[in-house]
């Protein structure tokens, strides 16, 4: 949603002492600063200022178009850095986006959260004392060169879901800006952002140690960066996991014509601070907001399907996703129920599970039921893993392994090592055709002097 900075300044003086300011580069900042009409001089030094009876003193910018608060409804927020214009919305908690009340976040156990943010000390969260954070930036880093101009918070207030999103009308406010953020902040226990945990909470935590300021404890406080459980989730089916992506496909949302393309934002906002003209910065806030009422559904319906998939359907890709999720987190039963289920989906209503589904959906069962050592009722599914996946050895040798340590039957293991061989013979050259058979091999040999009766050394299971 960012692009890179289009300002870059270098100082001359390069043998200044560490931890002084270059006067050189201080007077060139200066300068480049008042070119672009940047500048922090104070108000009555800017040309062409006029004052709103509407608004606070110094609160209005030099301008030559319409001013944000002539094109967005909000007001000036005075802070002890000076005003910030917000600009609020409330919403009832029955407001229905992408299928799902906005309260519906709040019905479920910060538990979930907990595990969706792989973060147990948001289970001791209350999620209506969360707040959803999104910014709009001047570039894609998160260096010192980039800030945001816009930063939108939406938190659970009584019985509404209130959207503040806070705007400064060029550089000189970032100050207050900063100071009616941490101050809207400190009340809240946990964070949700959408890719903010290496964009936007390492830009702010930046901006405010820039400017001498103590950062509001963003890193420290529990945050459910939703990327990461939707990448997991949806990957499967999505080429894309963005926000606007998740939009469509999973919650069924089109934003109207109003909406701004997130890779315009930041030539939009310079070209406000060059012309003056609010009006494109409408577009701006009306995305930003949505972004963030988008993240509240986005989380509900994650937890949805984490916490209870059973309880309504699921398209199958999302289901294999899942079950891979759930047994990486060492949720072995509800793993074992993935698996299940999207097996018995196969041939439903008519419709065959695809091929790589079940063939991956067979493996990962198959696995799941060894790591507990139920391995006899993994022998049909491995049987049938070794018909469908004629690139995979790993059913061949599990078998093998299985017969010979296990159920004690050498014949049958040598057989299985036997057909797998068969099977890697027909590969095309390649890494994983040496493998494949250097185990093989290895496998079928010491099983062939096992069965002659002949010493076979050191015996472990391999």
């Amino acid at each position: 949603m960012q692009i890179r900075s289009i300002i870059y300044l270098r100082c001359s003086c390069s043998q200044r002492p560490q931890g002084l300011q270059c006067p050189a580069m201080s007077t060139d900042l200066r300068d480049r600063l008042r070119r672009l009409g940047l500048g922090h001089e104070p108000e009555s030094a800017r040309p062409g200022l006029t004052r709103s009876s509407s608004q606070p003193s110094g609160a209005r910018q030099a301008q030559r178009g319409p001013g944000i608060e002539d094109v967005v409804a909000g007001h000036f927020q005075e802070t002890e850095h000076g005003v910030i214009f917000v600009s609020e919305a409330a919403y009832p908690l029955g407001h229905v986006r992408g299928g799902l009340p906005l309260a519906d976040f709040l019905g479920h156990p910060p538990h979930l959260a907990a595990q969706l943010a792989r973060d147990s000390t948001f289970a001791r969260a209350d999620l209506a004392r969360t707040a959803f954070l999104d910014t709009e930036t001047s570039g894609l880093g998160i260096a010192g060169g980039y800030f945001a101009f816009l930063v939108g918070i939406g938190v659970f207030e009584g019985d509404t879901f209130r959207l503040r999103q806070y705007f400064m009308r060029h550089p000189g406010e970032e100050p207050a800006l900063l100071a009616a953020v941490a101050d809207d902040l400190a009340q809240r226990q946990a964070l949700i952002t959408f890719n903010g945990r290496v964009f936007d909470v390492p830009l702010l935590e930046s901006r405010y140690i820039l400017s001498r300021r103590r950062p509001p404890a963003l890193s420290s406080r529990p945050h459910l960066d939703l990327l990461h459980p939707a990448r997991r989730l949806w990957r499967e089916r999505l080429e894309s996991c963005a926000l606007s992506a998740l939009e469509t496909s999973v919650l069924g949302i089109q934003r109207d014509e109003a909406d701004v393309p997130s890779w315009q934002i930041p030539y939009l906002y310079f070209d406000y601070l060059r012309s003056g003209d609010a009006r494109p910065m409408r577009r701006v806030i009306y995305h930003n907001g949505q972004d963030i009422l988008s993240m509240v559904t986005l989380a509900a319906r994650l937890c949805r399907n984490f916490g209870n998939p059973w309880a309504e359907p699921m398209d199958r890709r999302d289901l294999l996703s899942l079950a891979r999720w759930y047994n990486d987190l060492g949720l072995v039963a509800e793993a074992e129920r993935a698996y299940r289920t999207l097996l018995a989906a196969d041939g439903r209503n008519g419709i065959p599970l695809p091929l790589p589904l079940r063939v991956a959906a067979l493996r990962g069962l198959a696995l799941v039921l060894k790591h507990q050592e139920r391995r006899a009722e993994a022998v049909p599914l491995w049987e049938e893993l070794s018909v469908l996946a004629h690139n995979d050895a790993l059913a061949y040798i599990e078998l093998a392994k299985t017969f010979e340590w296990h159920v004690h039957d050498l014949e049958r293991a040598a057989a299985w090592a036997r057909r797998g061989l068969a099977a890697v013979r027909s590969w095309p050259a390649g890494a994983d055709r040496q493998t494949a058979l250097a185990d093989l091999e290895h496998r079928l040999a010491r099983l062939e002097r096992k069965l002659a009766g002949a010493p076979v050394g050191d015996e472990r299971e391999d």
